[in-house]
């Protein structure tokens, strides 16, 4: 809350390196989800991990330099092995991408970039297809759980639709953008089934 950028980059690099990281993760997720009142917002509360890396991003970019913000945000995205919706879907690029705001500002933002964020999306966009589609009859926990986990998937394919508008915005995307507009009509019909 007090902005101290070089506290946030110094803490969370100690907090990161420890080997109950995601124990720690996990125990302050099931806090906030045990304090909800609502699904909305239990799917805001989800994801610590990408949160912590998200804020430890935006310190970065104030404290060291808008590389070292990069690097770490794509690298995030970059080396992702993602091959389920119940697997941790973090897109810390997002935070970055959030912080610009003229053209100049996207320099890092190159054409290879721009093609690694459309490949994150479209391999997210299939797994949330192909396990929708794979969605059985609401007869059991699995079933809840399952469409939790498409919910919190259907969010993060959004903020990343997001940033890629944000971008082509600023600097073409050079892609076809129009395929962008269907997968976000498609999200948002989605959503409110899911919730």
């Amino acid at each position: 809350k007090k902005k101290n950028e070089e506290y946030i980059v110094k803490s969370y690099e100690t907090l990161e390196r420890q080997d109950i990281y995601f124990d720690f993760v996990a125990n302050v997720e099931t806090a906030h989800l045990n304090n909800c009142a609502s699904t909305l917002e239990m799917l805001y509360l989800s994801n610590e991990d990408n949160y912590l890396k998200g804020k430890y991003t935006l310190a970065l970019k104030s404290f060291k330099s808008d590389k070292d913000a990069f690097d770490y945000a794509y690298a995030n995205m970059v080396n992702a092995n993602i091959t389920s919706s119940s697997d941790r879907i973090n897109f810390v690029l997002g935070y970055y991408i959030n912080t610009l705001d003229e053209a100049d500002d996207f320099s890092l933002i190159t054409t290879d970039v721009k093609n690694d964020i459309f490949s994150y999306f479209d391999s997210l966009y299939t797994i949330y297809t192909n396990e929708l589609n794979a969605l059985v009859v609401p007869d059991n926990e699995y079933y809840l759980i399952n469409k939790f986990n498409l919910l919190k998937l259907n969010y993060r394919l959004s903020d990343i639709c997001f940033a890629m508008k944000q971008i082509d915005k600023a600097v073409s995307m050079e892609r076809d953008m129009t395929a962008i507009d269907s997968a976000i009509e498609k999200l948002m019909k989605d959503f409110p089934s899911l919730l």
